[in-house]
């Protein structure tokens, strides 16, 4: 049982390794794109969000339950299971950063150029900042509104 955990262990971190690194490969590719990037941040990661906050005192504690139940009982499989689901989706966390650029924004790894923006405005409800861009952002000429929350700490003085 051992040589099973130790080998899923393994498998699971080269793969959630290589998602993360395929990830950062295709952020590097879009931000050329983008060009200068004037301000960058985590929609995923981000403690100035409280969803996001809500989010990482989750993580913390399902990785502590794993942990408990690992520290229970060491050769069961339910806590390392659960242990590497976490990591594999812990891979992913790439894909929530947003970049703003002088050319376009990158979110959720989707390039939008600014040419494609129709309107692009910061706004505030209750609390919390967020960004609203408003544009054809696909094929379709349907106008859509895109409201990503903005980090308190960030300044664009030229949006």
């Amino acid at each position: 049982m051992k040589a099973f955990i130790l080998f899923s262990y393994a498998l699971i971190l080269i793969v959630s390794f290589l998602i993360f690194l395929s990830l950062q490969i295709i952020i590097r590719s879009k931000k050329k794109h983008a060009g200068k990037i004037q301000a960058q941040w985590s929609a995923f990661l981000n403690l100035s969000n409280p969803l996001s906050l809500l989010v990482l005192i989750f993580i913390l504690a399902y990785f502590l339950w794993c942990i408990y139940q690992i520290a229970l009982d060491p050769g069961a499989s339910d806590g390392h299971n659960r242990l590497m689901i976490l990591v594999f989706f812990l891979g992913f966390t790439p894909a929530g950063n947003v970049y703003i650029g002088s050319e376009g924004i990158i979110i959720h790894l989707t390039f939008i150029p600014w040419k494609n923006v129709e309107e692009k405005k910061i706004t505030h409800r209750r609390n919390r900042r967020y960004l609203e861009i408003r544009g054809p952002f696909h094929s379709s000429s349907k106008i859509e509104t895109k409201r990503i929350p903005f980090p308190k700490g960030i300044r664009l003085d030229n949006l």
